[in-house]
């Protein structure tokens, strides 16, 4: 049973913690087709404010430290150049190896997402128990969703209409779709009550394919 915990998340800043994760898109047969027919991203990438309910997520080919760590940096920098104080957040992931590295630390030094995380928020990132997979439900509620949502119901054959429409989504969710959870308010007016000199932008940032992303965005 899960607990509710909606007063405390209330109580919490904006992009105080955010969830990250990977998803796996073999696993959606409308979409599986295209990765073999048409050399489309793999897996989803995704994090979630847990003030806000905000969502932002990209694709990869390939689920590593490098693509983990690249979307980390990638919304990072977004988030830094809409004048969020990264300080203040914390991410938190699974202990997927492309987040932590390996499994039982043979290797000390930090995965390339723990560093690159480090680097822009001062901060370690947390990963949680091993097997707690409620301490993700935030992330893991936006997987659902955008599968029935996006994945399930809209026509995604190509790189251009995946990333579109991906976009629209992401817009749709962060700025239009109330969730009755939090008071039936947008993640983009619940940053616009918490933070009102943030730019409205932080809520959102377009969906990419991250491999050919280049460092100068970063």
């Amino acid at each position: 049973v899960r607990n509710d915990l909606r007063p405390q998340k209330a109580a919490m800043r904006p992009f105080e913690k955010i969830q990250i994760d990977a998803m796996e898109l073999r696993d959606i047969p409308m979409y599986a087709q295209h990765i073999t027919q048409k050399r489309l991203p793999r897996f989803q990438y995704t994090a979630r404010d847990l003030r806000t309910g905000a969502a932002w997520f990209a694709f990869a080919d390939n689920n590593d430290s490098f693509n983990a760590g690249l979307f980390g940096a990638y919304l990072l920098a977004h988030l830094k150049r809409c004048g969020v104080d990264l300080t203040q957040t914390t991410f938190q992931s699974d202990n997927g190896v492309e987040f932590v590295g390996h499994a039982d630390k043979r290797n000390p030094n930090p995965s390339l997402f723990e560093a690159l995380v480090a680097h822009y928020t001062t901060r370690r990132s947390v990963a949680i128990f091993p097997g707690a997979k409620t301490s993700q439900s935030d992330v893991e509620a936006f997987h659902s969703l955008v599968q029935s949502e996006l994945y399930e119901v809209e026509n995604l054959s190509s790189q251009q209409l995946l990333l579109g429409r991906a976009r629209t989504y992401q817009a749709y969710f962060n700025h239009i779709r109330k969730n009755l959870w939090r008071g039936a308010r947008t993640p983009a007016m619940i940053l616009k009550e918490a933070l009102d000199d943030i730019a409205d932008a932080a809520a959102a940032i377009d969906p990419a394919v991250l491999t050919p992303v280049s460092y100068t965005h970063l």
